[in-house]
């Protein structure tokens, strides 16, 4: 969610979906913002990865947060996805075995 804001615009939307099927559940957060080149999308969970090597930190993130993202997932059975377009925003998707009562 954090990546979401910092990477939209003031003003354009974030979206945040909850929806559960087969015992899963699958938690989506999409944003309006720059997108991800698709030359970087297998290298954001790597540690320290940052696709814009404009960036340094004083403007926020460590380069962490996806690659322990992706580890707590395969930790617990699920799995975190990405889809993006350069220009046009970015989607992820993370899905957790889920037992509902």
């Amino acid at each position: 969610m954090s990546n979401a804001i910092r990477h939209s615009p003031a003003g354009s939307q974030i979206g945040l979906a909850l929806t559960e099927e087969n015992n899963w559940l699958q938690i989506s957060v999409s944003d309006q913002g720059e997108g991800i080149a698709s030359e970087d999308l297998p290298l954001i969970w790597e540690r320290f990865y940052r696709g814009d090597k404009s960036r340094n930190r004083s403007l926020g993130g460590s380069g962490l947060g996806l690659s322990i993202s992706q580890s707590l997932m395969k930790a617990m059975g699920g799995t975190i996805s990405v889809e993006s377009e350069k220009g046009k925003g970015t989607i992820f998707k993370i899905h957790i075995p889920w037992q509902s009562k």
